[in-house]
């Protein structure tokens, strides 16, 4: 399991703009947002040897110090706009709500509270903190573990 950052380059009163998820939420989000309309743009790759950068349409996360993959304005507002529909559908037929899909991750050193949070999958809340951080527009993102 990965964990998916999400920063901004302006900071915001001296702290940059974040957003942390488990890579699982990263997918099942994208997932859900492309199944309520969300046409993925593509994100663009940048590296120091090429500042212009190329558009790739998969959004995987880089590692930190290679590329970093960046979401556009457009296409995260596009993707904020996908999941209020999806969390206003899901309101209504909780029975749709989508199920996380395996393998389970455990760890001896988690509660047992613990390691069921880190495989419930998409929950409401998730997806409402989601959202706003997708609202204001384009981000970096990378995978640390």
């Amino acid at each position: 399991m990965w964990i998916v950052e999400m920063h901004r380059d302006a900071p915001v009163d001296g702290e940059f703009d974040k957003f942390d998820c488990s890579d699982r939420e990263w997918a099942a989000a994208g997932q859900l947002a492309q199944e309520f309309g969300w046409n993925p743009m593509g994100i663009v790759r940048r590296s120091r040897e090429d500042p212009k950068g190329y558009l790739d349409p998969v959004y995987t996360p880089g590692m930190y110090g290679c590329w970093l993959p960046m979401v556009e304005e457009d296409d995260a507002i596009a993707w904020a706009e996908a999941l209020d529909r999806a969390v206003a559908h899901l309101a209504t037929s909780p029975g749709d709500w989508p199920k996380p899909s395996g393998p389970h991750f455990i760890s001896e050193g988690l509660s047992r509270e613990q390691n069921v949070a880190i495989n419930r999958g998409l929950g409401m809340d998730f997806l409402l903190a989601f959202m706003a951080y997708l609202r204001p527009g384009a981000f970096f993102f990378a995978s640390d573990d």
